[in-house]
């Protein structure tokens, strides 16, 4: 998810909800048309296209159920618990069959939400940090889904052009867009500002 977010500038709400039954993959370039959208209420279509390098990612992850969302914890889950059995070294106890709780309070759902989505990063670089730090190498710095938007929005900026990021972000005028691409700007002017 967060690859596909990196090079495609969609929203976090966007990539939780995607179906690939949203998705038209007839051309070269594919297009994924979000079931809702930030701007729909506006009367505004939302369309995120889809390249090569980020087709290739998404890919492995396309199901056979159109219905069915493209990112699901619940599937992910059982995938993990299945690498889990297949990695077991030794036989598993009859008292450890089963230990799933009987009522747990709650289970993983069948898409991620924009919240649980960014609760999961915040927890994965939190366990990443604490093998960093036993390594002694630097920690990873806190950071938000919506940070690859920008990012996103700067590479295309440089790639293309100010219009090409405004249409990839889907924003309806360039000064809205340059908010998203300015930090690219802003470091250089910084930089300028200290050597000169």
């Amino acid at each position: 998810m967060i690859e596909l977010q990196r090079i495609t500038g969609m929203r976090s709400g966007e990539v939780t909800i995607m179906r690939t039954g949203d998705i038209d993959m007839s051309g070269a370039v594919w297009s994924y048309r979000p079931a809702e959208h930030k701007t729909e209420h506006h009367g505004h279509e939302r369309v995120v296209w889809i390249g090569p390098k980020a087709q290739d990612i998404l890919r492995p992850w396309l199901q056979t159920n159109l219905t069915a969302y493209v990112f699901s914890p619940a599937r992910a889950r059982e995938r993990r618990y299945a690498e889990m059995r297949e990695d077991r070294k030794t036989r598993v106890q009859p008292s450890q069959v089963n230990r799933r709780k009987r009522r747990p309070k709650r289970l993983p759902g069948e898409r991620w939400t924009s919240d649980s989505y960014h609760r999961a990063i915040v927890s994965g670089i939190r366990k990443a940090n604490v093998e960093r730090r036993q390594c002694g190498e630097t920690e990873i710095p806190h950071w938000h889904p919506h940070q690859l938007r920008h990012n996103a929005a700067t590479a295309i900026r440089k790639a293309a052009s100010l219009d090409a990021a405004r249409a990839a972000l889907g924003q309806k005028s360039l000064a809205v867009a340059e908010i998203y691409a300015e930090q690219d700007a802003a470091v250089a002017r910084d930089a300028a500002l200290q050597i000169g």
